[in-house]
């Protein structure tokens, strides 16, 4: 690859201003805030969740995507390909690829597509700011995301001061496994953090996404007194957390923080499961990993009965 193919999220843009490397931007989402928001996801992730439904997010690189059901075999990407990477229809040579884009753009069926483009960040308001009045009618406004947002933090804060200043309502969304000085940068133009807690046993959560969440609960204290509302956002997959002792301590500590103003308990859903495929990764998780009816009830009344808010997404 070219240095520039394998520049990572947060280049230099004009006058050194940061460029994001930015996967994909979603309109009309209505899970990641309040009203009807347009979702900017970055590429990049420092954990390692079995679950993650956007795997096109974990590199830090922007990668090529194969969607091998898009494919008809007409044999124009390799022709295309000045590398050599693509041998057969489907068969990609990643070692070789130079993420040029040519076999993307002679596909015409849309099997292959470059995943993270770097953008300046008033590109990307340019390109929310026409959905404002979807956000004016609705309460909206565009949410931060990712992969991990905050792992290009400068980037973030540029877009959110611009996007502060045409009066956009803001939010990010992060897992929160940073330093807190990733927060502080991003802070003064956040209206609203949306905070995974993916799991309250530290070793559990070493083992399911591959970091301690130490950081994640120190984080979420610190943010108290700055004034930013918070949303705690926790997915319920089972065999994986769907354990009473799990909810119990969960709730304890957003009862105790005081700073929280709404949990999200978020039931497993295997939508990302077949993006794995057309990056060449393995999805790891297998069996009946959606919650029971009966545990999702259960998981919503143990955090009522703290009188913490709590909403349930089946």
């Amino acid at each position: 690859m070219t240095g520039s193919d394998r520049q990572g999220a947060e280049g230099d843009g004009a006058a050194g201003a940061p460029l994001g490397l930015v996967s994909h931007i979603q309109k009309f989402s209505v899970d990641d805030g309040p009203g009807i928001r347009t979702t900017v996801f970055l590429k990049g992730c420092n954990l390692s969740c079995l679950w993650c439904h956007n795997p096109e997010c974990i590199d830090r690189h922007r990668e090529l995507q194969f969607v091998a059901s898009l494919c008809v075999s007409c044999g124009r990407c390799a022709a295309a390909c000045p590398t050599g990477a693509l041998p057969a229809p489907g068969r990609i040579e990643r070692e070789a690829c130079s993420l040029c884009g040519a076999c993307a753009a002679a596909c015409g069926s849309k099997a292959l597509k470059i995943s993270g483009e770097h953008m300046p960040a008033g590109s990307v308001v340019e390109r929310l700011i026409r959905d404002r009045p979807f956000f004016d009618e609705s309460g909206g406004g565009v949410t931060v995301s990712g992969g991990e947002a905050l792992l290009q933090a400068d980037f973030v804060r540029g877009l959110l001061m611009e996007l502060k200043g045409l009066g956009v309502h803001t939010a990010v969304d992060t897992a929160a496994c940073v330093p807190f000085s990733s927060f502080e940068k991003v802070l003064p133009y956040t209206d609203i953090f949306l905070i995974d807690i993916k799991l309250f046993d530290d070793g559990l959560h070493r083992r399911y996404t591959g970091a301690s969440n130490r950081q994640v609960f120190e984080n979420i204290r610190r943010l108290k007194g700055s004034g930013c509302r918070i949303h705690i956002r926790t997915p319920l997959i089972n065999g994986v957390n769907c354990a009473d002792s799990e909810m119990e301590g969960i709730a304890g500590f957003v009862a105790d923080s005081g700073n929280i103003d709404l949990v999200e308990l978020l039931a497993y859903h295997s939508y990302g499961e077949g993006k794995y495929p057309s990056l060449d990764r393995e999805y790891l998780l297998s069996g009946d990993l959606k919650p029971s009816a009966e545990f999702l009830r259960r998981a919503e009344a143990v955090f009522r009965a703290k009188g913490i808010e709590t909403t349930v997404q089946e």
